[in-house]
């Protein structure tokens, strides 16, 4: 429930889950289907379903893709406009995921939550500009170490069963690696968004798509932990690993069993 609104979870562990699988799965096939129609169809469904889960961030992050995605495809966007988009996006989304939080120890927050309309919309992302955020953030600083965090288990799930007391759900994905590591995580980050900056989306279907699931992964990170999540941390470690290998020309994998060949690369991928 969310303010007495029911928020649909299918076949998933919660709401938020249900939507992030929702868009993960269906941008893949926004970028290799050919068809306009099957694309429009398919992304209209998928904008719907995410409604019916009441998840704002996801369906923020549904209506960015929205604007986004014509603009990095070669039918509707010249060359620069694709390039400044890929190059500037990651690091945008990026820093004020990770400068949101830390505002929070130097500015109190107080969103106008006055009509039902801003309760609806805004409620808990107050909550975690004015509490969850800076809370997080001090269980590094009071109960952990600045510069090399708790350690895994130190926020999230499993708190819950060893520390109830310090229990926080760590509902940021900047701020969830920052516990957990401490500073190494800005290097994890960095190392992220460098990737994906460098991949070039104008080569391969394949490397757009891994583009855009990674800006999800980033976006969604703003208000979800997304490490806890079984689809986006896949999704996580997937776009990782793709924009690596195709910036490096890596060869394509070796078949799991012998006597088979492997799958075709993806054409941002070198073969064999």
């Amino acid at each position: 429930m969310d303010l007495g609104v029911e928020r649909a979870a299918g076949f998933a562990r919660a709401s938020f889950e249900a939507a992030d699988q929702l868009l993960l799965l269906a941008l893949p096939l926004m970028v290799l289907y050919r068809s306009v129609t099957l694309k429009l169809m398919l992304w209209l469904t998928t904008g719907a379903l995410i409604y019916l889960t009441t998840t704002k961030k996801t369906g923020g992050t549904f209506l960015l893709l929205t604007v986004l995605l014509p603009l990095i495809n070669p039918m509707f966007a010249p060359t620069l406009i694709r390039h400044a988009i890929t190059t500037t996006l990651p690091i945008a989304v990026a820093i004020v995921g990770i400068g949101l939080p830390i505002s929070t120890l130097f500015i109190t927050y107080q969103l106008n939550l006055d009509n039902v309309v801003s309760q609806v919309l805004f409620a808990s992302f107050e909550d975690r500009l004015t509490a969850s955020w800076p809370a997080s953030m001090e269980l590094a600083m009071a109960h952990g170490n600045a510069l090399l965090g708790r350690g895994i288990g130190g926020i999230g799930a499993a708190q819950k069963h060893f520390e109830p007391l310090l229990y926080m759900p760590g509902d940021n994905l900047y701020v969830y690696l920052y516990v957990t590591f401490g500073l190494l995580a800005f290097g994890f980050v960095a190392t992220y968004v460098w990737n994906l900056v460098r991949l070039d989306i104008h080569s391969s279907p394949w490397n757009r798509i891994v583009w855009a699931m990674g800006v999800a992964v980033l976006l969604n990170g703003w208000a979800n932990n997304g490490v806890e999540s079984s689809i986006t941390a896949s999704i996580l470690g997937l776009t990782l690993a793709s924009a690596y290998a195709a910036r490096r020309g890596r060869r394509a994998p070796e078949p799991l069993y012998p006597g088979l060949s492997p799958a075709p690369a993806p054409r941002g991928l070198a073969t064999p």
